[in-house]
């Protein structure tokens, strides 16, 4: 054996010698555990890892870099779904805002025409057949403001649920890409422990 083989000792012959060393070492007692020379076992592991080929480094590098690549995808992943949340909470808070309002017109609406019915009915309520005719016209004016109030209602419901429906698809297409993105990733090794 050459001087050169024997300063330079394979990966292999440095495993021999570490697994020499822990076979060897001192037992502890009822316990699977031994005590080695902490310096003389890190010795031979960093001996270990210089002899190591350069393409097994290069995939050590690698393993990082996805391990990185994936963590972004998290991400942008985390900030796209952050994003639709506030969108959804812009548009709902819109929503209701219209809803609110298009209520509050129903209302007026409604309040506007009853006292234009009562003030009608006043008008006329020195004659009986007039009288009746006035509360009739009352009673359908409050019909049609309950009408309109109950379809001005029901406008603000629809376009409330339109909005919602719209912001779930766009939050579903939102979870589907970044799904996609995640397991367009290869899945990532597990890592070696490192001093």
């Amino acid at each position: 054996m050459s001087d050169i083989a024997a300063e330079s000792p394979s990966v292999i012959d440095l495993l021999d010698r570490l697994e020499s060393l822990v076979v060897n070492g001192k037992r502890i007692v009822f316990t699977p555990n031994v005590v080695v020379n902490e310096d003389e076992a890190l010795d031979l592991i960093d001996r270990a890892r210089m002899q190591l080929p350069e393409e097994m480094k290069q995939a050590h590098w690698v393993i990082d870099e996805q391990e990185r690549l994936l963590a972004q995808a998290r991400e942008t992943a985390e900030a796209l779904v952050e994003e639709a949340r506030e969108e959804a909470e812009r548009t709902t808070a819109a929503a209701r805002e219209e809803a609110e309002r298009l209520a509050a017109a129903a209302r007026e609406d409604a309040e506007r025409l009853d006292r234009e019915a009562t003030e009608h009915a006043a008008a006329m309520v020195s004659r009986h057949a007039v009288t009746r005719a006035a509360e009739e016209r009352a009673r359908s004016l409050v019909d049609e403001a309950e009408e309109r109030a109950a379809h001005v209602a029901a406008e603000a419901d629809a376009y409330t649920r339109e909005v919602m429906e719209t912001l779930e698809g766009q939050l579903q297409r939102t979870a589907q890409t970044v799904r996609k993105g995640i397991e367009s990733l290869p899945a990532p090794e597990p890592r070696r422990r490192k001093r």
